[in-house]
């Protein structure tokens, strides 16, 4: 229960940075939201008040979001068509910069974080990526094809969304997921 003198995004920043997490908003964007496959908080809005509420998305089922609600002690599943007059503010995505580094990254950059980003990507497999400090034209040329193949504004800029991806494909810290659907029917 968010205090009612305290901003929603206020409370969710000080929430995560007290666990030593970095929060990421969303807005309209579900098939990232289910790409960056973190589990969220998701705002609803009911229409008619105005008053919002939030759930604790927990998973993807087929085409059903799978929810908990803490507040109720409840889960439940629901298609995101039958949301989507509801669903009217932000998706609030927590997540572990193991990179330690908060600053948007960009060529020309020289620092501990333009190593740290390509030891990430020579554990995806750019492994043409020299061991230097430097966000040289090949970094960035690496980096923008990394966004491509994960359905990202391609600007070779390491921003949060391209860390947050970065970081789970390289396995670079063990991170809580969203249950999924595997299709096996189990």
């Amino acid at each position: 229960h968010i205090p009612e003198n305290v901003e929603d995004p206020v409370f969710f920043e000080i929430a995560a940075r007290q666990y030593g997490l970095r929060l990421h908003t969303l807005e309209d964007n579900w098939p990232l939201v289910r790409q960056l496959n973190l589990p969220a908080i998701v705002t609803l809005t009911d229409r008619m008040t105005g008053r919002r509420g939030y759930l604790s998305l927990v998973g993807w089922r087929g085409g059903r979001m799978h929810f908990r609600d803490l507040a109720e002690q409840t889960t439940w599943d629901a298609e995101l068509s039958s949301l989507q007059p509801y669903l009217q503010g932000p998706v609030y995505i927590f997540w572990q910069n193991s990179l330690g580094f908060d600053a948007i990254i960009s060529q020309g950059a020289n620092s501990q974080a333009v190593l740290a980003v390509k030891e990430l990507l020579r554990q995806v497999g750019y492994d043409h990526i020299a061991p230097a400090p430097l966000f040289d034209s090949s970094t960035a040329a690496a980096v923008i094809d990394f966004q491509r193949r994960h359905k990202l504004d391609a600007d070779g800029l390491v921003g949060p969304l391209t860390k947050i991806l970065l970081i789970d494909a390289a396995k670079a810290v063990e991170t809580p997921r969203l249950d999924q659907d595997t299709g096996t029917g189990a």
